[in-house]
């Protein structure tokens, strides 16, 4: 039998999801420049200023780099259409989670090409007001950068990763161990977002980067959704499945509304 449109449609809208999550595998520490901040004993002005002047990476180049966490959300969007017939709400927890979490990434790393490159040319036009442009860039910075693109973005991302375990596991169409490593990415995630506070939870931080386990789990995500091939939106979802297993009451529905119209 033919696919229908609509079966084909789904299969584009989850294969692109699993490119999406192949890309963020290799794009990851892209992510590291959310929560960058200007080290303490570093000359504010001379470091932004830099910025702006050629030192780091070109205009251009970092608003290439503020567009990356938008592949969460095509990842995320591509996710829900295949689990949602079989875990309806915790794919919908993944996707909201995915796109609060790319949107707090989009600031943190937006901040360098928007907000901190403006204040380079503030700071390269009006020198005599440094210190005043050291207090609001620093303030500013702490607030997008540590924040929301570190604290709120990472939170969201490991609860977004949490929210797939679920899905994944009562989906039943990934293998266990997928479900279980999301589930132990969820838990030690959540504790090294709090890595400045803790030694433990730094430590903990340290270890996920070495082994490269969060890029590990989007690629093995992507090859989990490179099988689904469509076939996942076959299954009713919610009130509709519940009415396909249960004809008797469907049928009782229809007698009443013929009843009401009589």
């Amino acid at each position: 039998m033919k696919k229908s449109k609509r079966l084909q449609n789904h299969a584009v809208i989850i294969k692109f999801a699993a490119w999406s999550y192949l890309l963020l595998a290799f794009l990851y520490p892209v992510f590291s420049l959310s929560s960058l901040q200007a080290s303490k004993e570093v000359n504010v002005a001379y470091f932004v200023e830099g910025i702006v002047q050629g030192t780091g990476a070109s205009h251009v180049w970092w608003l290439f780099f503020t567009l990356i966490p938008m592949l969460l959300v095509f990842g995320g969007i591509g996710f829900y259409s295949a689990v949602k017939p079989y875990a309806f709400k915790t794919a919908g927890l993944s996707l909201a989670f995915s796109c609060l979490s790319a949107f707090a990434f989009l600031i943190g790393i937006g901040r360098w090409s928007t907000l901190n490159w403006g204040f380079g040319e503030a700071f390269m036009r009006y020198k005599e007001s440094s210190d005043f442009l050291t207090k609001i860039f620093v303030l500013s910075n702490e607030i997008m950068g540590f924040w929301i693109g570190h604290v709120m973005a990472e939170l969201c991302l490991f609860m977004a990763i949490g929210a797939m375990s679920f899905a994944m596991f009562y989906s039943k169409r990934f293998p266990l161990w997928l479900s279980g490593l999301s589930g132990l990415l969820f838990i030690f995630g959540t504790v090294s977002v709090f890595r400045d506070l803790n030694e433990v939870a730094h430590l903990v931080h340290v270890t996920l980067n070495a082994f490269m386990l969060i890029p590990l789990f989007f690629i093995l995500l992507a090859i989990g959704l490179f099988r689904f091939k469509g076939k996942a939106t076959e299954k009713p979802i919610g009130r509709y499945a519940k009415r396909k297993k249960n004809p008797k009451k469907k049928g009782k529905f229809l007698k009443k509304a013929k009843r009401k119209k009589s």
